[in-house]
């Protein structure tokens, strides 16, 4: 099974399984990136042999993305660019991308999520994994993650869960326990992610 992802901007929880869970990347044949290039980024990728794309912005990304993953024989890719992938994407790879929002949908879809909760005064905070599709941030749920509002001080006390999120449901890929009709089937627990629990329960 290969894997491919989408990141953008400073691509910090990329950065961080480069760094901390290489093991996890096994599988990943092509990173795809969009945004100003990331030197660290791109050395830990070589380090890893791990093929970058860098997205030229004259070029549409859906198209870019969709090129890489076939080039490259992906066969789920995992998003955590802040671009909308459109067009032929969403038909080749139904139930095959999982993005990593920084809100507990269906709150606070699409961009600035963190600032809107915030500015909102919603007491829990947190991120969802979930299949894309047509809409912004509307694909069938795979996880969620929580926190307190009370304990965040910082944007990463949030994204860093997504580390945990993503690391699960690569090994739930593995497993074939994410099917690829947009629903999920999990042996000993249900879809909301408890980062206190060892993966794998």
């Amino acid at each position: 099974m290969n894997f491919g992802f989408y990141a953008s901007g400073g691509a910090s929880r990329l950065k961080i399984m480069t760094v901390h869970y290489p093991e996890d990347l096994a599988d990943t044949t092509v990173v795809v990136h969009d945004g100003e290039p990331v030197v660290e980024l791109r050395q830990n990728l070589q380090r890893l042999s791990i093929p970058l794309i860098e997205h030229r912005p004259e070029s549409d990304i859906s198209d870019t993305v969709l090129r890489a993953f076939r080039k490259y024989r992906v066969d789920y890719g995992l998003c955590f660019g802040d671009r909308i992938l459109r067009g032929e994407i969403l038909k080749s790879y139904e139930f095959r991308i999982i993005n990593f929002h920084p809100s507990i949908l269906p709150d606070f879809p699409g961009l600035k999520a963190i600032d809107r909760a915030l500015a909102a005064g919603t007491k829990e905070l947190g991120n969802t994994a979930h299949w894309i599709d047509a809409g912004v941030d509307t694909g069938p749920v795979i996880m969620t993650s929580r926190i307190s509002r009370a304990y965040v001080h910082s944007y990463e006390d949030i994204l860093g869960l997504q580390i945990p999120m993503l690391r699960q449901c690569l090994q739930w890929l593995r497993e074939g326990r994410i099917a690829s009709d947009g629903q999920v089937s999990l042996s000993r627990r249900g879809a909301i992610f408890d980062p206190d629990l060892e993966l794998g329960d």
